[in-house]
């Protein structure tokens, strides 16, 4: 498969996941007073605000915006840099992050906080775009300290 065709389904896969997010977030917006199970009581849809960060940690709002505003431009730089070194694995990572932090960071421009709505029993409330974000770390961390490097 070309590269450009690889990039592109990288992109692809990462915008459908985002635009997903946003749809949620936009339905949220508009009736937050909604929840019901997914898989019985442990997994569920529930609606949360959160004005801080993983797990609710709070931080001022300036301090969170600069710090996205860094992470931001520190992931595209990371993505040209993996183009450039035809690292379409270590690309794939980088978009999964990219696409959650900025999801994330619409909602922070728009209301001063995210939208939760995925409820695990015992852990936390969270979303598509902090699932991308975890995946995509994960992956980065895991083929970066690892040194998988045979490309895609």
């Amino acid at each position: 498969m070309k590269k450009s065709l690889k990039i592109t389904a990288i992109v692809s896969v990462g915008l459908f996941l985002f635009l997903i997010d946003r749809f949620i977030k936009g339905i949220i917006t508009v009736n937050q007073n909604f929840s019901f199970d997914l898989f019985f009581d442990w997994f569920r849809f529930e609606v949360m605000s959160n004005s801080g960060v993983a797990f609710g940690i709070p931080v001022a709002y300036w301090i969170l915006m600069a710090l996205y505003a860094i992470i931001l431009l520190g992931l595209c730089f990371a993505a040209i840099s993996a183009v450039l070194k035809n690292d379409l694995k270590s690309l794939s990572s980088i978009m999964f992050i990219a696409f959650g932090a900025f999801s994330n960071f619409l909602d922070r421009i728009r209301f001063g906080f995210v939208w939760d709505y995925l409820y695990l029993k015992n852990f936390s409330v969270f979303n598509i775009a902090d699932i991308m974000i975890t995946a995509g770390v994960a992956a980065y961390l895991a083929l970066n300290l690892f040194k998988v490097k045979d490309k895609i």
